[in-house]
């Protein structure tokens, strides 16, 4: 999934995307217990743990983790938590509702002894003076989003660059810099068992779409990841180009607040 600390993973976690947000901490579960089921829900992975002292626990978790952590079954596991917003339970699992709450999710599961696999970071066409807030690889090339680093509601600029890793980019959005209130529009997404977020960068009679969003589509329904930038002509969608491996987004409410960009309600629909 999305590298994710105070990040969305992606993405509102309303089912996908989980926006880690900042202390004040949330109560968490046990430190280590014995993982004996999971079950994706309508807003969360939901584990079932037996703690050191044999009590049953039942605790949310990343979504992703009801697929990268199977083969955890049965075994003890260390918990990592983070705070993540969510689908607010009175939404009752209503996919229009837009309510969110912070909930205190399992982050990563580590079998106990065994160390924690970092992952590895994508390529990205950001200077060391600018904030990566989104970046993928998409074969040979690489979609970026970067932020300067004083970036705030009234200050700062956002760009969408693509090219080779390396290289002088290809394309370049806005193409002079400044703010992004002024320059692109985006917004979140919620749905059962999922959610995402998006970013608008246009030229002209062209749009590129940089999106990230998780939810069920995989086979039988089950959790997948999506992301990867839209191409539109005339409004029209013309092309998908589609981020390979893992993504790096910070897309998500916290960002769009940070950079001042309102909430533009359009319909959105990701790619199949």
């Amino acid at each position: 999934m999305s590298v994710c600390a105070s990040r969305w993973m992606t993405l509102l976690a309303a089912g996908m995307a989980l926006c880690v947000q900042s202390p004040p901490a949330l109560a968490s579960g046990p430190a280590t217990a014995t993982l004996l089921s999971m079950e994706p829900g309508d807003i969360a992975c939901y584990l079932q743990l037996k703690d050191a002292n044999g009590k049953s626990v039942s605790q949310m978790a990343d979504f992703e983790l009801c697929e990268t952590g199977k083969s955890m079954v049965g075994k003890t596991v260390a918990l990592t938590y983070s705070n993540a917003r969510v689908m607010a339970a009175s939404c009752q699992g209503d996919v229009n509702c837009k309510k969110t709450e912070t909930r205190a999710l399992v982050t990563r599961l580590t079998a106990t002894g065994a160390k924690a696999a970092t992952p590895a970071t994508p390529p990205s066409l950001c200077t060391a003076n600018e904030a990566i807030v989104f970046t993928c690889s998409t074969g040979a090339k690489v979609a970026s989003v970067c932020a300067s680093r004083d970036l705030s509601p009234k200050a700062g600029t956002a760009t969408y660059r693509f090219g080779a890793p390396g290289a002088m980019p290809e394309m370049s959005l806005p193409e002079v810099p400044q703010h992004p209130s002024r320059a692109v529009y985006g917004q979140t997404e919620t749905f059962a068992a999922g959610g995402g977020a998006w970013l608008r960068f246009t030229r002209g009679a062209h749009a590129y779409i940089v999106f990230t969003g998780i939810g069920k589509w995989g086979k039988g329904g089950a959790v997948a990841e999506k992301a990867g930038v839209i191409v539109e002509k005339d409004g029209k969608r013309i092309a998908v180009v589609r981020c390979r491996g893992k993504e790096t987004s910070e897309l998500g409410p916290d960002w769009f607040e940070k950079a001042g960009i309102a909430h533009r309600q359009e319909e959105f629909l990701f790619p199949d």
